[in-house]
């Protein structure tokens, strides 16, 4: 295994022939993936990825239930007040129903959606409970 600082170097790493395999999220390889460098595996999110639609999950092809979904979230400096989030988390909230943008993320092989802080910061403690599990199994190092 090699430990990437971003998807740019793995990907050219991969379609160099440096490396074998590479898990990426959608939005960074379809660009590849169209233009004929990359071929898709499996997705491993737990639907099918409508960017690819002929691309099975990894659940789909009989490896279990594995859920390798990634969040982009907007994150604001700690002591933010409180009337500044809500301003923000309701412009997010709307931008993420805007058809355009909702277009455009899916062509991008993303999906746009907008969730309360609260909701992000479940996410997050879930993530994060995850990965502490993981270390504490040796499954995963800690750098």
């Amino acid at each position: 295994m090699v430990s990437y600082k971003g998807a740019g170097p793995a990907l050219i790493d991969l379609i160099g022939g440096q490396v074998d395999v590479v898990f990426d999220q959608v939005t960074s390889s379809l660009p590849h993936i169209k233009g004929g460098k990359l071929q898709p595996l499996a997705v491993l999110g737990p639907s099918q990825e409508p960017a690819l639609p002929d691309v099975k999950t990894v659940s789909q092809m009989g490896f279990g239930d594995i859920d390798g979904t990634t969040y982009l979230g907007v994150l604001a400096p700690a002591g933010t007040p409180k009337d500044i989030q809500e301003k923000l988390t309701a412009a997010l909230q709307q931008a993420a129903k805007d058809p355009k943008l909702v277009g455009t993320m899916r062509e991008m092989g993303s999906n746009a959606f907008g969730s309360t802080p609260q909701e992000f910061a479940k996410v997050l403690q879930s993530e994060q409970a995850f990965a502490i599990q993981a270390v504490k199994e040796g499954r995963l190092k800690s750098e």
